[in-house]
């Protein structure tokens, strides 16, 4: 199987976590109503699946702003990428559950398809989490192979480098030669 990402793949994520935005804002709107609302019951779905939607907003935050921001690329992490994104998977199909648990028990009326629609939020995002732990899982195993994220700068020169040590006799692994800092005042001069 083919571990290297493609070009696409910035692309998918960037659109599916803005579906998944719209979605998370969505379950907190609909969550927050449910529990400030004086005539409508509030149950442990409610308070459950907005902290699922606060907590999917923190994670998209990390993925997003430490693959975005300069200042953030020290705490960038894809193994971590990784994992919380395939705990999202879990979080919004436990999101799905509850509250279909809770729906048999309702009162029919605005309470009752509010909850449907959570749970239908939910799902969506729960599918929606697939890609995005697929797609983080292939920049790790890229990771892992090639020593530098995709799409990083002088990624082409390190991938050329370790082919040509693999064509090569020696029984040793591939070795990684760091490329030398260039000041920016150089890097820029010289394009």
């Amino acid at each position: 199987m083919n571990s290297m990402p493609s070009k696409n793949d910035h692309g998918i994520l960037h659109i599916v976590h803005g579906i998944q935005f719209c979605n998370i804002l969505g379950v907190l709107g609909i969550s927050a109503y449910r529990m400030t609302n004086k005539t409508l019951i509030t149950t442990r779905s409610d308070t459950m699946a907005m902290g699922v939607a606060a907590k999917a907003l923190v994670i998209m935050a990390y993925m997003i702003w430490t693959q975005r921001c300069q200042n953030l690329k020290k705490w960038s992490s894809i193994k971590a990428s990784f994992i919380l994104a395939c705990t999202e998977i879990i979080f919004w199909a436990a999101a799905i559950v509850l509250p279909i648990t809770t729906v048999g028990r309702c009162h029919p009326g605005i309470g009752c398809i509010l909850s449907y629609i959570i749970i239908s939020l939910a799902a969506v995002n729960c599918v929606l989490a697939l890609p995005i732990a697929f797609i983080t899982w292939r920049y790790y195993r890229y990771y892992k192979q090639y020593g530098v994220m995709p799409g990083s700068r002088g990624q082409m020169e390190q991938v050329n480098e370790v082919r040509l040590e693999e064509g090569s006799d020696s029984p040793h692994k591939p070795v990684f030669f760091p490329r030398p800092k260039i000041p920016s005042q150089l890097r820029d001069a010289y394009p």
